[in-house]
């Protein structure tokens, strides 16, 4: 695979994820994306994205040529209240006008399904709604919070941060082979998150939709709350976290 990159603002927007899932050790730290743009002295505004321009060769006979664009947008607002912080969240992406229905071609990738048959080689487009969040944090004590979170689109408490939301994805142009299998739940039509932190350690949990979004990419894939999750996280500095999580999902897979 040959890429060029035409546009690249810095994606490490590490906070979005963090107020997606409610992770609330960071969720009123907004200052971790690009683009701090304070209004009125009230709402604090952020967006961070990014667009890469391929020319995407993938060898043998499973491969071919192409010329695709994946691309992201992510958009935060964040205001102090009386008794805590509101945060809005909000992740897009044109893939399925600039990548297409089936994706763009990557050896050895899995996930999803596109006509009743599984996507293999090829890693499948995100939907236009990655992300319609919003996270209240209300500290408890000068160490501990509570945080809810939640949305018509949003991430579970379940697995690593997803690799756009990773340091790595910044320059990066094509999804890690692994992303079908850590990162499954990033996008859930429906979530409700609670956490706790206190110093370096959150617990959180979620209830959500665990169905995986279907081919079109246009629309919302609303379905009941059926699935679960718990994570607990440990950061002991700003350069190193930990997570174990666990979660039970029914019917994630659209061809189960």
């Amino acid at each position: 695979m040959v890429g060029f990159v035409l546009a690249s603002h810095d994606a490490r927007a590490q906070s979005a994820a963090d107020s997606t899932s409610g992770r609330g050790g960071n969720a009123d730290q907004p200052e971790h994306m690009q683009m701090n743009m304070p209004m009125n002295n009230a709402w604090q505004l952020m967006q961070d994205g990014i667009v890469f321009a391929e020319l995407n060769h993938q060898g043998g006979p499973r491969g071919g040529n192409e010329f695709v664009v994946p691309n992201w947008w992510m958009g935060m607002a964040s205001r102090e209240m009386r008794r805590g912080r509101l945060t809005l969240t909000s992740m897009l992406s044109l893939d399925p006008a600039t990548v297409g229905k089936d994706g763009y071609r990557e050896i050895l990738q899995a996930g999803e399904a596109i006509d009743g048959h599984p996507l293999i080689d090829r890693q499948h487009p995100h939907d236009l709604f990655m992300q319609l969040a919003a996270v209240w944090r209300m500290p408890l004590t000068q160490s501990t919070g509570f945080t809810l979170a939640g949305g018509p689109v949003g991430e579970p408490a379940l697995g690593p941060v997803a690799f756009m939301h990773r340091a790595s994805a910044a320059d990066n142009p094509t999804a890690p082979l692994g992303h079908h299998t850590f990162d499954s739940t990033h996008i859930a039509f429906g979530v409700v998150t609670a956490a706790v932190d206190h110093g370096p350690f959150v617990v959180e949990g979620s209830m959500f939709n665990g169905r995986e979004p279907d081919e079109n990419r246009w629309d919302f894939d609303f379905g009941r709350f059926d699935s679960v999750s718990g994570r607990v996280w440990y950061r002991p500095s700003d350069e190193w976290e930990f997570q174990a999580s666990s979660g039970r999902l029914k019917t994630p897979e659209e061809l189960e």
